[in-house]
C-alpha cells in the first residue's frame, strides 16, 4: 500500500500529539560517553531504583577523571544537572574541564595512600591516557605501546579521605565514587576506613589492570565486608552499592537482593 493512502489519516492526528510522541522517543534514547558503557550502567541503576539523581541532589567524585566528555563515566550526570569533583593530576587537562564542565570542582592532585607528598607521575602521550603513579604499571604500559612518549611529572598527592572530605564540604547528599587511577585502584579503596568516614552510595572501580596483584574476588570480599553489594559491571569496571545506606535500603532490597 502506498504512502499517500495514509496521508489523510496523518492529517487527522493533532500536531501536539506528534510533538509529544517525538519528545518521548527522544527522552528514552540514552547516549553513552563512557568507554565501556559505565554511564549506561549507572543510568540503569537509577531507573531500577526509581531515583531522580538531580531532584535528590546526588553528586560524584571522578577519581582519575582524565577527559571531561569523551570516555567519561560522569559526563552524562553533568548533563543531567549534577555536579561534583574531578580529581586529575595531569594539569594540561584543567583548562578543558573548566571550559567543558565549569560547574565541577577540579582538583589537580593525585590520589594515593599513606603520607601526602610530592610524587612522580608517569604521563603517556599528549592525551595522557593510562598515566599513573605506579611505576610497575608504567613499565607495563610502555612495554605494550612501543614508541609512546613517557614523561615524568612531580605531582601533589592527597589521600582518599581528604578528597572525599573536601567534596563533602560542598555536597552533602548521596554521592558516587568513580575510581580509575591506573594500577593503584585496589590499594586506594582498601586503605579507606568506611566505618569512620563518609560512605559513597555507589562505587565504580576499575577491576581490570595490567599489573593486577590482587584478585577481583578479594576486592569483592572487602566491599561485602564493608556493607556493599555488587550490582553489575562492564568489561573493565565493577559497580557496588551501599546496602547500609538508610535512604537506599528499601529500594536496594527490592531491586537487587530479592
Amino acid at each position: 500500500m502506498k504512502l499517500r493512502t495514509f496521508l489523510p489519516v496523518f492529517r487527522l492526528i493533532p500536531f501536539s500529539f506528534i510533538l509529544k510522541l517525538l519528545e518521548t522517543i527522544k527522552s528514552r534514547k540514552f547516549k553513552s560517553y563512557a568507554n565501556y558503557g559505565e554511564d549506561a550502567l549507572l543510568h540503569g541503576v537509577f531507573k531500577r531504583l526509581n531515583i531522580n539523581p538531580k531532584e535528590e541532589r546526588w553528586s560524584y567524585i571522578d577519581l582519575g577523571a582524565w577527559r571531561p566528555i569523551s570516555d567519561s563515566n560522569t559526563y552524562f550526570l553533568y548533563k543531567k544537572g549534577l555536579h561534583g569533583t574531578a580529581v586529575e593530576p595531569n594539569s594540561d587537562l584543567q583548562i578543558l574541564w573548566q571550559v567543558c564542565r565549569p560547574k565541577d570542582t577540579f582538583l589537580n592532585v593525585a590520589c594515593n595512600v599513606g603520607e601526602e607528598k610530592i610524587a612522580t607521575f608517569y604521563k603517556f602521550g599528549v592525551a595522557g591516557q593510562s598515566s599513573t603513579l605506579d611505576s610497575d604499571f608504567a613499565v607495563s604500559v610502555a612495554r605494550l605501546n612501543p614508541g609512546i612518549v613517557k614523561s615524568e611529572l612531580d605531582v601533589q598527592t592527597w589521600t582518599l579521605e581528604r578528597i572525599i572530605a573536601h567534596h563533602r564540604q560542598l555536597n552533602k547528599g548521596n554521592f558516587i565514587l568513580d575510581i580509575d587511577i591506573e594500577g593503584i585502584d585496589f590499594k586506594v579503596i582498601m586503605s579507606y576506613n568506611f566505618a569512620t568516614n563518609p560512605r559513597p552510595s555507589i562505587i565504580l572501580i576499575e577491576t581490570f589492570e595490567l599489573t593486577n596483584k590482587l584478585k577481583l574476588s578479594e576486592v569483592e570480599a572487602f566491599m561485602i565486608t564493608n556493607g556493599y553489594h555488587k550490582i553489575g559491571g562492564s568489561v573493565i569496571t565493577t559497580c557496588f552499592i551501599d546496602i547500609q545506606n538508610t535512604s537506599l535500603q528499601e529500594k536496594v532490597n527490592n531491586a537487587f537482593l530479592h
